[in-house]
């Protein structure tokens, strides 16, 4: 297994060759993960989808995205779960996004990054879905001490350096 993706509780995300090119393996792979097992050996590959286009990712709660052409799925390892992406879009949300909405990541606490089409001139937009009983945080966190400090003696660096040079 080519590895692409792993998480804290031992759950890696990767692809095998699926077996239709002998020439050049990885060009259609299959996706899938394997489990580190109470032994630390890792148990048997499981596939999720051998679209050519398929992606997946998985977050700290071992809740694997799943998407990429047909296959959008939310795989809840813990559960032993399977939720298709689309039955957690409302109606009106689709609406709201011109009909179109493609997951693009997980967070760890369930919230899915989906991207939508904004118009031919526009480009892609994103937003965050939020299952239910999913909180998002209040505001974005302010910039750690120890990056503070260093942006501010490597301003402090330059300007040095501007008044040696003139």
């Amino acid at each position: 297994m080519d590895a692409l993706y792993s998480n804290g509780a031992g759950t890696v995300i990767g692809i095998v060759p699926n077996g239709e090119s002998y020439a050049t393996p990885y060009e259609t792979p299959t996706v899938g993960y394997a489990q580190m097992q109470p032994d630390g050996t890792f148990g048997p590959f499981v596939p999720l989808s051998s679209n050519r286009y398929a992606l997946a990712t998985v977050n700290s709660q071992n809740q694997i995205l799943l998407y990429g052409g047909v296959d959008q799925k939310i795989i809840d390892l813990n559960k032993g779960t399977t939720t298709e992406f689309a039955s957690l879009v409302s109606p009106a949300t689709l609406q709201q996004y011109g009909g179109w909405l493609y997951p693009d990541g997980i967070a760890d606490n369930g919230a899915i990054l989906a991207q939508y089409y904004k118009g031919y001139d526009k480009g892609f937009g994103e937003i965050i879905l939020t299952p239910p009983g999913v909180a998002l945080p209040a505001a974005t966190p302010e910039p750690t001490t120890l990056v503070t400090v260093l942006v501010g003696l490597g301003d402090i660096a330059l300007r040095r350096r501007f008044r040696r040079n003139g």
